[in-house]
């Protein structure tokens, strides 16, 4: 039987199956190529698990509230001010980065363009995608390209029915689509 000869909901529940089909595979062709070890992940490291959680962003707000915690940052309304002599007792990257940028006050969102707090975050990026807990720029590829023909797959199908619908004088595919 030809799917592309379907009535209408008859080939709406066709295409459903066909997406529930490339999902499935998608899933399963990602997992058969990145599965690996379980790898240890140090725990202890709050920095680490942000960084895994939310990027660079979640990463520098863990340690803005941290060092605001600690009354090493000043808020002033919507504005940071640091004290100088705290960044001679920090050691960790990110917080020395953050009590740097704000030995003079600066907006607190100032935080998600700068460069310098950016480059503090690379070695947490660097880690998780050495463990495998991120992807790197390979596995970014494959997945796009998966995704592409997947997706390229569902609109074939997609398309060729609407045009087989037009071609047969049926011109209420507004439904379909």
């Amino acid at each position: 039987m030809n799917p592309f000869d379907l009535a209408g909901p008859q080939f709406l529940l066709f295409y459903l199956v066909l997406g529930g089909g490339v999902i499935l595979m998608l899933g399963l062709l990602r997992q058969a190529r990145e599965s690996s070890d379980t790898l240890k992940v140090n725990l202890a490291d709050p920095y680490l698990i942000a960084y895994l959680r939310g990027g660079k962003n979640e990463a520098l707000r863990l340690g803005t509230v941290s060092l605001i915690d600690r009354g090493l940052l000043v808020v002033k309304g919507s504005r940071l001010r640091s004290d100088w002599q705290a960044t001679d007792i920090i050691t960790n990257p990110i917080e020395k980065a953050l009590l740097q940028k704000f030995l003079s006050e600066d907006e607190a969102t100032s935080i998600y363009k700068d460069s310098a707090l950016e480059a503090a975050c690379q070695p947490y990026l660097a880690t998780l995608t050495r463990q495998g807990l991120l992807p790197d720029e390979a596995t970014r590829t494959t997945r796009m390209t998966h995704f592409i023909i997947g997706g390229a797959i569902l609109f074939f199908v997609a398309f060729t029915k609407i045009m087989i619908a037009l071609a047969r004088g049926r011109h209420n595919i507004l439904f379909l689509v």
